[in-house]
């Protein structure tokens, strides 16, 4: 009986306190059981970590192109291209910085971001065929605003490098500038060709200006390992055999002519 009125008492006590504080059942609970309470503390280095965002503030100065994108330009496929550029000013005393996009219409809006190309300048990649127009965003950064503009659109073909095309009966490369390979070696689809002077491609025997002898196929494509006309082509198409030939056959011949009497 005396156990009873103890833990009646008890909770009595915990009802008045809970009304007279506020505390809830639980807290009040741990108090009398001692347990104490724990404080979680924020970490302040995570919320320092946080970036900024800058605020649109359509009231400032909006960047203003002085050099701006226009028109069209080609670049065959594997070349280096030459830079797209813009300028962009402000003169309320605000730092312009700008972002490249890329598009597959004709529109500036809309685009892709290319990733780190954040200068005024942007080199477009050739390594495929096909056109894409590019622009660039330049913004107005200043004091945690921001105001921005967008430039106009460039497009950009990227083309075969040429094609080949055929003049009295031989074989001649064209560059996609209308020009044409003459005088020198040219990498075509993975074949060696060699092109004379007036820009015909070659095939047989040929001795470079090196003094080297090559042997270029029916097609145009350098010969490399193989034996052709009883002589041995090697791994960079060169014939040591041909060429000692060749020397030996003009000695023969200028000794020849040395033995002649004189008439």
């Amino acid at each position: 009986m005396k156990v009873k009125r103890i833990s009646t008492i008890a909770a009595l006590c915990l009802s008045g306190s809970m009304l007279l504080s506020g505390c809830s059942l639980s807290g009040i609970a741990d108090k009398i059981l001692g347990h104490t309470e724990k404080t979680v503390e924020t970490d302040k280095t995570s919320q320092s970590a946080q970036k900024s965002v800058n605020t649109v503030d359509p009231t400032m100065e909006k960047p203003s192109f002085t050099v701006n994108l226009e028109g069209s330009v080609q670049f065959s496929v594997g070349s280096q291209a030459a830079p797209l550029t813009v300028e962009a000013v402000v003169n309320d005393g605000g730092t312009v910085t700008y972002q490249w996009y890329t598009n597959n219409v004709n529109a500036n809006g809309g685009g892709d971001k290319i990733e780190g190309q954040t200068q005024n300048t942007f080199v477009p990649d050739t390594a495929e065929e096909g056109t894409r127009y590019y622009y660039a965003v330049a913004t107005n950064n200043k004091d945690g605003s921001v105001t921005k503009s967008t430039s106009s659109t460039i497009e950009v073909q990227i083309v075969p490098e040429g094609n080949w095309v055929e003049e009295n009966g031989l074989k001649k490369y064209q560059i996609f500038d209308g020009s044409f390979v003459t005088g020198t070696w040219k990498d075509i689809d993975g074949g060696h060709y060699n092109f004379d002077e007036n820009g015909y491609m070659r095939t047989g025997w040929f001795q470079d200006g090196d003094g080297s002898w090559y042997f270029l196929n029916p097609d145009g494509t350098m010969a490399k390992d193989v034996e052709i006309e009883g002589f041995a082509i090697d791994s960079e198409g060169k014939s040591e055999a041909k060429k000692q030939a060749v020397e030996a056959e003009a000695a023969a011949q200028a000794e020849g002519q040395a033995e002649q009497p004189a008439q």
